[in-house]
C-alpha cells in the first residue's frame, strides 16, 4: 500500500482555498470598492460621476466613469487588493 502524503492534502486544500477566494472577488458584493473608485473620479463634487464601464478578476476590478462638472470626461480606475487574493481594495486613476 501506498504511504499518505500529508503535502498532497496539504496542496488540495490550499488550491481549494484559493478557488473560492477568487470566486469571491469575483461574484462577491462590490458596493465598497465601486465607492472608493468613484470617490477617485471627482475632483470638486458634484461632479456627477455614471458608472459605464466594469471589470472584475480574482486580483483586480476596473471601472470606467463618464464625469461632468468642471472637466467632464471619461474617467478609468484600477482597483488591486493588497496581497493578490485578499486585503483591502486599493484604488488609482489609470
Amino acid at each position: 500500500m501506498r504511504e499518505k502524503n500529508p503535502l498532497r492534502y496539504l496542496l488540495s486544500a490550499a488550491l481549494l482555498a484559493l478557488t473560492a477566494l477568487g470566486l469571491l472577488n469575483v461574484f462577491g458584493d462590490n458596493a465598497e470598492v465601486v465607492a472608493q473608485a468613484e470617490a477617485l473620479t471627482c475632483e470638486s463634487p458634484p461632479c456627477g460621476a455614471t458608472l459605464t464601464q466594469l471589470s472584475r478578476s480574482p486580483i483586480s476590478q476596473s471601472f470606467r466613469f463618464q464625469v461632468g462638472g468642471k472637466h467632464p470626461g471619461e474617467v478609468a480606475v484600477e482597483c488591486h487588493r493588497s496581497y493578490y487574493f485578499v486585503g483591502q481594495y486599493q484604488c488609482a486613476k489609470r
